[in-house]
Protein backbone atom coordinates (compact mmCIF):
# COMPACT_ATOMS: atom_id res chain seq x y z
CA UNK A 1 0.00 0.00 0.00
CA UNK A 2 1.49 3.45 -0.69
CA UNK A 3 2.78 5.08 2.43
CA UNK A 4 0.36 8.03 1.46
CA UNK A 5 -2.52 6.35 2.11
CA UNK A 6 -1.83 5.95 5.69
CA UNK A 7 -1.12 10.01 6.21
CA UNK A 8 -4.96 10.10 6.94
CA UNK A 9 -6.26 10.94 10.56
CA UNK A 10 -8.82 8.40 10.54
CA UNK A 11 -10.60 10.82 12.24
CA UNK A 12 -14.19 10.98 11.29
CA UNK A 13 -16.41 13.89 9.09
CA UNK A 14 -18.14 16.10 10.79
CA UNK A 15 -21.13 15.14 8.73
CA UNK A 16 -24.01 12.13 9.21
CA UNK A 17 -26.16 10.98 12.22
CA UNK A 18 -24.54 10.27 15.81
CA UNK A 19 -24.38 6.56 16.25
CA UNK A 20 -25.02 5.37 19.60
CA UNK A 21 -22.16 5.97 22.33
CA UNK A 22 -20.55 8.69 20.15
CA UNK A 23 -20.63 12.35 21.00
CA UNK A 24 -19.76 13.59 17.26
CA UNK A 25 -21.60 13.31 13.93
CA UNK A 26 -19.97 10.90 11.53
CA UNK A 27 -20.53 9.39 7.89
CA UNK A 28 -18.63 6.38 9.37
CA UNK A 29 -21.37 4.99 11.39
CA UNK A 30 -22.44 2.42 8.76
CA UNK A 31 -21.86 0.78 5.34
CA UNK A 32 -22.34 -2.42 3.31
CA UNK A 33 -21.01 -4.40 6.23
CA UNK A 34 -23.19 -4.79 9.15
CA UNK A 35 -20.70 -4.80 11.98
CA UNK A 36 -21.28 -7.96 14.49
CA UNK A 37 -19.01 -9.66 17.26
CA UNK A 38 -16.86 -13.13 16.00
CA UNK A 39 -17.84 -16.10 17.31
CA UNK A 40 -16.11 -19.31 17.89
CA UNK A 41 -17.30 -22.90 18.32
CA UNK A 42 -14.13 -23.81 20.07
CA UNK A 43 -12.55 -20.92 21.97
CA UNK A 44 -8.81 -20.25 22.08
CA UNK A 45 -6.71 -21.70 24.94
CA UNK A 46 -3.53 -22.03 23.70
CA UNK A 47 -1.70 -23.55 26.87
CA UNK A 48 -4.46 -24.95 28.61
CA UNK A 49 -8.45 -24.01 30.27
CA UNK A 50 -7.29 -21.62 33.21
CA UNK A 51 -10.62 -20.67 34.30
CA UNK A 52 -10.82 -22.14 37.68
CA UNK A 53 -7.03 -22.96 37.59
CA UNK A 54 -5.15 -21.81 40.99
CA UNK A 55 -3.26 -18.78 42.02
CA UNK A 56 0.19 -20.46 42.30
CA UNK A 57 -0.19 -22.40 38.65
CA UNK A 58 -1.48 -19.08 37.09
CA UNK A 59 1.61 -17.30 38.33
CA UNK A 60 3.86 -19.96 37.40
CA UNK A 61 2.49 -20.00 34.07
CA UNK A 62 2.72 -16.30 33.68
CA UNK A 63 6.05 -16.47 34.08
CA UNK A 64 6.96 -19.40 32.34
CA UNK A 65 10.20 -19.22 29.90
CA UNK A 66 8.59 -22.05 27.51
CA UNK A 67 5.84 -19.57 26.30
CA UNK A 68 7.74 -16.39 26.44
CA UNK A 69 11.40 -17.97 25.74
CA UNK A 70 12.65 -14.23 24.40
CA UNK A 71 12.11 -12.52 27.45
CA UNK A 72 14.48 -12.21 30.24
CA UNK A 73 14.30 -13.64 32.98
CA UNK A 74 13.98 -11.00 35.45
CA UNK A 75 11.16 -9.84 33.55
CA UNK A 76 8.97 -13.21 33.75
CA UNK A 77 9.43 -13.33 37.41
CA UNK A 78 8.17 -9.73 37.60
CA UNK A 79 5.02 -11.03 35.53
CA UNK A 80 5.06 -13.93 37.70
CA UNK A 81 4.51 -11.46 40.89
CA UNK A 82 2.29 -8.90 39.18
CA UNK A 83 -0.18 -12.10 37.74
CA UNK A 84 -0.06 -13.27 41.65
CA UNK A 85 -0.95 -9.42 43.11
CA UNK A 86 -3.78 -8.93 40.05
CA UNK A 87 -5.53 -12.64 40.91
CA UNK A 88 -5.83 -12.02 44.55
CA UNK A 89 -6.82 -8.70 43.86
CA UNK A 90 -9.97 -10.78 41.90
CA UNK A 91 -10.31 -13.15 44.90
CA UNK A 92 -11.94 -10.53 47.07
CA UNK A 93 -15.03 -10.54 43.95
CA UNK A 94 -17.73 -12.76 43.89
CA UNK A 95 -17.61 -15.69 41.62
CA UNK A 96 -16.60 -19.25 40.29
CA UNK A 97 -14.12 -18.38 37.77
CA UNK A 98 -11.45 -15.87 37.16
CA UNK A 99 -13.16 -14.28 34.31
CA UNK A 100 -16.59 -13.78 36.62
CA UNK A 101 -14.46 -12.48 39.40
CA UNK A 102 -12.90 -9.96 36.67
CA UNK A 103 -16.45 -8.78 34.90
CA UNK A 104 -17.51 -8.54 38.60
CA UNK A 105 -14.68 -6.10 39.53
CA UNK A 106 -14.29 -2.49 39.30
CA UNK A 107 -11.12 -3.29 37.03
CA UNK A 108 -13.12 -5.30 35.02
CA UNK A 109 -15.97 -2.85 34.54
CA UNK A 110 -13.04 -0.28 33.68
CA UNK A 111 -14.29 2.12 36.20
CA UNK A 112 -10.57 2.29 37.48
CA UNK A 113 -7.37 2.21 36.30
CA UNK A 114 -4.60 -0.80 37.21
CA UNK A 115 -2.84 1.79 39.18
CA UNK A 116 -5.80 1.95 41.68
CA UNK A 117 -5.31 -1.77 42.32
CA UNK A 118 -1.82 -1.45 42.66
CA UNK A 119 2.01 0.03 41.48
CA UNK A 120 5.66 0.03 42.16
CA UNK A 121 4.99 3.29 44.01
CA UNK A 122 2.38 2.00 46.16
CA UNK A 123 2.66 -1.13 47.30
CA UNK A 124 6.22 -2.36 45.25
CA UNK A 125 4.30 -4.60 42.66
CA UNK A 126 2.21 -3.01 39.58
CA UNK A 127 -0.68 -5.04 38.35
CA UNK A 128 -0.42 -3.85 34.92
CA UNK A 129 1.90 -6.89 33.97
CA UNK A 130 -0.46 -9.63 35.43
CA UNK A 131 -3.33 -7.94 33.43
CA UNK A 132 -1.09 -8.85 30.54
CA UNK A 133 -0.09 -12.00 30.69
CA UNK A 134 -3.65 -12.81 32.01
CA UNK A 135 -4.86 -11.66 28.65
CA UNK A 136 -2.36 -13.09 26.52
CA UNK A 137 -3.32 -16.44 28.67
CA UNK A 138 -7.24 -16.39 27.60
CA UNK A 139 -8.23 -16.39 31.48
CA UNK A 140 -10.02 -13.55 30.89
CA UNK A 141 -11.70 -11.60 28.19
CA UNK A 142 -11.77 -8.05 28.80
CA UNK A 143 -14.33 -5.45 27.51
CA UNK A 144 -12.99 -2.86 25.35
CA UNK A 145 -13.25 -0.33 27.78
CA UNK A 146 -11.77 -2.34 30.37
CA UNK A 147 -8.60 -2.55 27.78
CA UNK A 148 -8.91 0.65 27.18
CA UNK A 149 -8.36 2.45 30.48
CA UNK A 150 -5.16 0.33 31.23
CA UNK A 151 -2.86 0.71 27.81
CA UNK A 152 -0.68 -1.93 27.37
CA UNK A 153 2.35 -1.07 25.32
CA UNK A 154 3.58 -3.40 22.11
CA UNK A 155 0.41 -5.80 23.90
CA UNK A 156 0.46 -7.33 20.35
CA UNK A 157 4.53 -9.03 20.44
CA UNK A 158 3.70 -10.52 23.68
CA UNK A 159 0.02 -11.66 22.35
CA UNK A 160 1.71 -13.69 19.23
CA UNK A 161 3.85 -14.87 20.97
CA UNK A 162 1.62 -16.73 23.54
CA UNK A 163 -0.46 -18.07 20.84
CA UNK A 164 1.46 -20.60 19.01
CA UNK A 165 -1.15 -19.65 15.95
CA UNK A 166 0.68 -20.18 12.69
CA UNK A 167 -1.69 -18.04 11.07
CA UNK A 168 -1.15 -15.33 13.28
CA UNK A 169 2.85 -15.75 12.68
CA UNK A 170 1.85 -15.36 9.12
CA UNK A 171 -0.19 -12.25 9.72
CA UNK A 172 2.90 -10.96 11.98
CA UNK A 173 5.19 -11.49 8.74
CA UNK A 174 3.03 -9.75 6.26
CA UNK A 175 3.01 -6.46 8.45
CA UNK A 176 6.66 -6.79 8.32
CA UNK A 177 6.77 -7.25 4.60
CA UNK A 178 3.93 -4.73 4.00
CA UNK A 179 5.27 -1.20 3.16
CA UNK A 180 3.80 0.54 6.34
CA UNK A 181 5.89 3.42 8.59
CA UNK A 182 7.42 1.48 11.67
CA UNK A 183 4.41 3.07 13.53
CA UNK A 184 2.50 1.79 11.82
CA UNK A 185 3.63 -1.51 11.73
CA UNK A 186 3.16 -1.75 15.31
CA UNK A 187 -0.16 -0.45 15.71
CA UNK A 188 -0.88 -3.45 12.86
CA UNK A 189 -0.09 -5.70 14.88
CA UNK A 190 -1.63 -4.44 18.54
CA UNK A 191 -4.91 -3.58 16.60
CA UNK A 192 -5.92 -7.41 15.52
CA UNK A 193 -4.65 -8.70 19.11
CA UNK A 194 -7.23 -6.18 20.54
CA UNK A 195 -10.26 -7.36 19.24
CA UNK A 196 -9.15 -11.21 19.21
CA UNK A 197 -8.77 -10.59 23.31
CA UNK A 198 -11.75 -8.75 23.17
CA UNK A 199 -14.10 -11.08 21.35
CA UNK A 200 -12.19 -14.27 22.86
CA UNK A 201 -11.38 -15.67 19.20
CA UNK A 202 -8.55 -17.05 17.07
CA UNK A 203 -7.19 -15.13 14.13
CA UNK A 204 -9.47 -17.59 11.86
CA UNK A 205 -12.60 -16.55 13.35
CA UNK A 206 -11.72 -12.57 12.77
CA UNK A 207 -14.20 -11.63 9.90
CA UNK A 208 -14.78 -7.93 8.17
CA UNK A 209 -17.92 -8.01 10.79
CA UNK A 210 -15.97 -8.65 13.38
CA UNK A 211 -13.67 -6.24 12.99
CA UNK A 212 -15.86 -3.32 12.07
CA UNK A 213 -17.94 -4.33 15.16
CA UNK A 214 -14.44 -3.85 17.36
CA UNK A 215 -13.69 -0.38 15.49
CA UNK A 216 -17.06 1.08 16.92
CA UNK A 217 -16.68 -0.60 20.15
CA UNK A 218 -13.31 0.67 20.36
CA UNK A 219 -14.58 3.86 19.27
CA UNK A 220 -17.42 3.96 22.07
CA UNK A 221 -14.63 3.38 24.77
CA UNK A 222 -12.53 5.80 24.01
CA UNK A 223 -15.13 8.54 23.68
CA UNK A 224 -16.33 7.34 26.84
CA UNK A 225 -12.45 7.68 28.35
CA UNK A 226 -11.73 11.08 26.54
CA UNK A 227 -14.82 13.11 26.30
CA UNK A 228 -15.33 15.89 23.73
CA UNK A 229 -12.07 15.08 22.32
CA UNK A 230 -11.86 14.17 18.37
CA UNK A 231 -8.97 12.42 19.02
CA UNK A 232 -11.12 9.62 20.74
CA UNK A 233 -13.21 9.76 17.56
CA UNK A 234 -10.47 7.99 15.78
CA UNK A 235 -10.77 4.87 13.49
CA UNK A 236 -8.48 2.29 14.12
CA UNK A 237 -7.90 -1.11 12.36
CA UNK A 238 -7.29 0.55 8.96
CA UNK A 239 -4.04 -1.23 8.50
CA UNK A 240 -5.09 -4.65 10.00
CA UNK A 241 -8.33 -4.65 7.16
CA UNK A 242 -5.46 -3.74 4.47
CA UNK A 243 -3.50 -6.67 5.31
CA UNK A 244 -5.32 -9.54 5.97
CA UNK A 245 -7.51 -8.54 3.00
CA UNK A 246 -3.73 -8.59 1.50
CA UNK A 247 -3.70 -11.70 2.50
CA UNK A 248 -6.61 -13.39 1.19
CA UNK A 249 -7.81 -13.77 4.34
CA UNK A 250 -11.24 -11.65 4.25
CA UNK A 251 -13.66 -12.56 1.07
CA UNK A 252 -13.01 -11.41 -2.53
CA UNK A 253 -16.37 -8.98 -2.51
CA UNK A 254 -15.17 -7.54 1.01
CA UNK A 255 -14.28 -3.66 0.41
CA UNK A 256 -10.74 -3.43 -0.15
CA UNK A 257 -9.84 -0.64 2.49
CA UNK A 258 -11.86 0.21 6.02
CA UNK A 259 -13.10 3.44 4.86
CA UNK A 260 -15.22 2.09 2.01
CA UNK A 261 -16.59 -0.49 4.17
CA UNK A 262 -16.97 1.91 7.19
CA UNK A 263 -18.51 5.03 4.78
CA UNK A 264 -22.39 5.41 4.62
CA UNK A 265 -23.45 6.11 1.31
CA UNK A 266 -26.42 8.07 0.29
CA UNK A 267 -29.24 7.46 2.22
CA UNK A 268 -32.82 7.42 0.46
CA UNK A 269 -35.37 9.72 1.35
CA UNK A 270 -36.88 6.93 3.44
CA UNK A 271 -33.66 6.99 5.17
CA UNK A 272 -32.88 10.21 5.92
CA UNK A 273 -36.18 10.75 7.62
CA UNK A 274 -36.19 7.65 9.68
CA UNK A 275 -32.84 8.09 11.23
CA UNK A 276 -35.10 10.82 13.19
CA UNK A 277 -37.63 8.04 14.59
CA UNK A 278 -40.77 10.66 13.73
CA UNK A 279 -43.72 9.12 16.07
CA UNK A 280 -46.34 10.84 14.03
CA UNK A 281 -46.77 7.95 10.82
CA UNK A 282 -49.24 10.35 8.83
CA UNK A 283 -46.76 13.77 9.22
CA UNK A 284 -43.29 10.99 8.39
CA UNK A 285 -45.20 10.52 5.29
CA UNK A 286 -45.50 13.91 4.67
CA UNK A 287 -42.15 14.71 5.14
CA UNK A 288 -41.27 11.55 3.14
CA UNK A 289 -43.24 12.83 0.29
CA UNK A 290 -42.24 16.97 0.46
CA UNK A 291 -38.03 15.54 0.33
CA UNK A 292 -38.57 13.23 -2.53
CA UNK A 293 -40.62 16.55 -4.87
CA UNK A 294 -37.77 18.62 -3.60
CA UNK A 295 -35.27 16.24 -4.49
CA UNK A 296 -35.47 16.64 -8.00
CA UNK A 297 -34.42 20.16 -7.69
CA UNK A 298 -31.44 19.70 -5.13
CA UNK A 299 -28.05 18.07 -4.86
CA UNK A 300 -27.95 15.40 -1.78
CA UNK A 301 -25.92 17.76 0.69
CA UNK A 302 -28.71 20.25 0.74
CA UNK A 303 -31.52 17.34 0.88
CA UNK A 304 -30.26 16.01 3.80
CA UNK A 305 -29.49 19.17 5.64
CA UNK A 306 -33.00 20.04 4.73
CA UNK A 307 -34.64 16.51 6.32
CA UNK A 308 -32.56 17.30 9.29
CA UNK A 309 -33.78 20.76 10.09
CA UNK A 310 -37.31 19.69 9.00
CA UNK A 311 -37.34 16.41 10.78
CA UNK A 312 -35.07 16.48 13.72
CA UNK A 313 -34.98 20.27 14.16
CA UNK A 314 -38.93 20.87 14.06
CA UNK A 315 -41.47 18.14 14.42
CA UNK A 316 -39.29 15.97 16.48
CA UNK A 317 -39.50 19.03 18.61
CA UNK A 318 -42.86 19.72 18.58
CA UNK A 319 -43.67 16.13 19.04
CA UNK A 320 -41.89 16.64 22.61
CA UNK A 321 -43.69 20.19 23.17
CA UNK A 322 -46.79 18.70 22.15
CA UNK A 323 -47.17 15.07 21.93
CA UNK A 324 -50.86 15.52 20.76
CA UNK A 325 -49.85 17.55 17.60
CA UNK A 326 -51.57 16.12 14.80
CA UNK A 327 -51.35 18.47 12.21
CA UNK A 328 -48.97 21.72 10.77
CA UNK A 329 -51.46 23.76 12.26
CA UNK A 330 -49.15 24.94 15.64
CA UNK A 331 -50.22 26.99 17.97
CA UNK A 332 -48.42 30.80 18.32
CA UNK A 333 -47.58 29.10 22.14
CA UNK A 334 -46.26 26.02 20.94
CA UNK A 335 -44.04 27.85 18.12
CA UNK A 336 -42.86 30.30 20.86
CA UNK A 337 -41.62 27.13 22.99
CA UNK A 338 -40.15 25.80 19.74
CA UNK A 339 -37.91 28.75 18.19
CA UNK A 340 -36.33 28.70 22.04
CA UNK A 341 -35.44 25.14 21.89
CA UNK A 342 -33.52 25.88 18.29
CA UNK A 343 -31.35 28.85 19.57
CA UNK A 344 -29.23 26.07 21.56
CA UNK A 345 -27.47 23.16 20.26
CA UNK A 346 -27.51 19.01 22.05
CA UNK A 347 -24.58 20.27 24.22
CA UNK A 348 -25.84 23.98 25.15
CA UNK A 349 -24.24 26.46 23.21
CA UNK A 350 -25.44 28.67 20.99
CA UNK A 351 -26.97 27.41 17.71
CA UNK A 352 -25.42 29.77 15.00
CA UNK A 353 -27.90 28.06 12.14
CA UNK A 354 -31.12 28.98 13.79
CA UNK A 355 -32.28 31.40 10.47
CA UNK A 356 -31.72 28.66 8.24
CA UNK A 357 -33.98 26.37 10.15
CA UNK A 358 -36.42 29.38 10.08
CA UNK A 359 -36.05 29.85 6.76
CA UNK A 360 -36.64 25.82 5.66
CA UNK A 361 -39.94 25.56 7.92
CA UNK A 362 -41.79 28.95 6.21
CA UNK A 363 -40.32 27.36 3.12
CA UNK A 364 -41.97 24.21 3.68
CA UNK A 365 -45.17 25.52 4.84
CA UNK A 366 -45.55 27.70 1.65
CA UNK A 367 -44.39 25.10 -0.56
CA UNK A 368 -47.42 23.04 0.73
CA UNK A 369 -49.95 25.91 0.08
CA UNK A 370 -48.37 26.54 -3.91
CA UNK A 371 -48.90 22.39 -4.77
CA UNK A 372 -51.72 22.67 -3.14
CA UNK A 373 -53.38 24.74 -6.02
CA UNK A 374 -52.23 22.14 -8.58
CA UNK A 375 -52.67 18.70 -6.99
CA UNK A 376 -54.81 19.31 -3.59
CA UNK A 377 -55.77 15.51 -3.87
CA UNK A 378 -51.66 14.86 -2.42
CA UNK A 379 -51.29 18.12 -0.92
CA UNK A 380 -53.95 20.37 0.84
CA UNK A 381 -54.99 17.82 3.20
CA UNK A 382 -51.68 19.52 5.06
CA UNK A 383 -51.85 22.87 4.30
CA UNK A 384 -51.91 25.05 7.42
CA UNK A 385 -51.17 29.22 8.42
CA UNK A 386 -47.80 29.53 8.43
CA UNK A 387 -46.46 29.45 12.44
CA UNK A 388 -43.45 31.71 11.28
CA UNK A 389 -44.15 35.27 11.92
CA UNK A 390 -43.28 38.45 9.34
CA UNK A 391 -41.14 39.29 12.38
CA UNK A 392 -38.43 36.80 11.76
CA UNK A 393 -37.63 37.90 8.49
CA UNK A 394 -36.53 41.15 9.80
CA UNK A 395 -32.95 41.76 9.67
CA UNK A 396 -31.97 38.34 8.15
CA UNK A 397 -29.79 40.96 5.16
CA UNK A 398 -28.43 42.45 7.53
CA UNK A 399 -27.22 39.37 9.64
CA UNK A 400 -25.93 37.97 6.16
CA UNK A 401 -24.12 41.01 5.39
CA UNK A 402 -22.02 41.16 9.11
CA UNK A 403 -21.22 37.14 8.10
CA UNK A 404 -20.15 38.05 3.99
CA UNK A 405 -18.41 41.24 5.49
CA UNK A 406 -16.65 40.39 8.55
CA UNK A 407 -12.71 40.39 8.42
CA UNK A 408 -10.65 36.60 8.75
CA UNK A 409 -10.04 37.13 12.38
CA UNK A 410 -13.69 37.01 13.25
CA UNK A 411 -14.83 33.76 13.95
CA UNK A 412 -18.25 32.40 11.61
CA UNK A 413 -19.24 31.26 15.45
CA UNK A 414 -19.67 34.85 16.22
CA UNK A 415 -22.43 36.21 13.71
CA UNK A 416 -25.84 33.89 13.08
CA UNK A 417 -25.64 32.38 9.66
CA UNK A 418 -27.85 32.78 7.01
CA UNK A 419 -28.91 30.35 4.40
CA UNK A 420 -30.30 31.15 0.89
CA UNK A 421 -34.21 29.93 0.25
CA UNK A 422 -34.25 26.11 0.05
CA UNK A 423 -36.89 26.52 -2.92
CA UNK A 424 -36.60 27.47 -6.33
CA UNK A 425 -39.93 29.64 -5.23
CA UNK A 426 -39.97 32.53 -3.49
CA UNK A 427 -42.18 32.74 -0.45
CA UNK A 428 -45.42 35.12 -0.40
CA UNK A 429 -44.83 38.10 2.18
CA UNK A 430 -48.07 37.72 3.39
CA UNK A 431 -48.95 34.58 4.90
CA UNK A 432 -52.05 32.07 2.82
CA UNK A 433 -55.67 31.96 4.36
CA UNK A 434 -56.24 29.56 7.20
CA UNK A 435 -57.47 26.06 5.81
Amino acid sequence: MPETQLRTTGQSRRHGPVAEGLQFPSRFVGGPIEPETAVTATPPRPHDEFATASVSLLSQVAGSSSIWPDTQRATRLNWKNSTRACLEYLLTFPGETWQARWDASPLGQGQITADEVGSRRTTGTSVIPGIRALYCLRVIQPTPLAFRRNPLPNYGVTFIAAQGDPLLDKYAAEVRAHQFRQVHRRDAINELCMPMTVQGVALSDVTPAALLHFTHENRKARCTLQPGSQVSNRLIGRGVWNVLHAMGHFPPSTPESMRAALLRGQLSVEELVDQYEVTNQAVRGLLIDYLTRRKADTDYSTLKELACKLTRHFWKNIEKINPDQKALRISPEDYATWRQTITVKDDGKPRVGQDSIVIALRSFYYDLHTWAADEPERWAVWVAPCPVPPSELRGLGVRRRRITNAPPSVPASASPSFLCWPTTSKPAMTAPASS
